[in-house]
């Protein structure tokens, strides 16, 4: 799995980093974060940080698929979620929401099949 977490740990630096810009783009709301979208970044933080330590400690890391294919695949759930509870008015934002960030999570979702199944193999 060492040769698909460390591009993977990219991409999801990069989703991390779009949502958030997108998440906390006021637009035409005074509200500074979107709180729909925290569970989202929630869920990009929490497979960032799980592919990190996996590559760091590449050996002791075995145990790690199942979270890792679980944070991926809520993903796409949560940024679903998020689409559906954008205020109208904003749609800049929105779009790129829906397309780059749920481009995004959909490859997220599709990967967390692989890491799903390598956990089965090794079990």
């Amino acid at each position: 799995m060492r040769t698909l977490a460390a591009p993977l740990l990219l991409l999801n630096m990069l989703h991390l980093l779009v949502a958030l810009a997108l998440a906390t783009s006021t637009g035409f709301s005074d509200i500074p974060v979107y709180r729909f979208a925290l569970p989202h970044l929630g869920c990009v933080g929490m497979a960032t940080v799980l592919l990190g330590y996996s590559l760091a400690k590449q050996p002791s890391s075995r145990g790690l698929e199942v979270p890792i294919a679980t944070a991926l695949a809520m993903t796409l759930l949560t940024a679903i979620y998020a689409r559906y509870q954008w205020p109208g008015g904003n749609d800049g934002p929105g779009t790129a929401w829906v397309f780059i960030v749920g481009g995004l999570s959909l490859v997220n979702a599709c990967v967390s099949l692989v890491f799903g199944a390598a956990a089965l193999k090794h079990r």
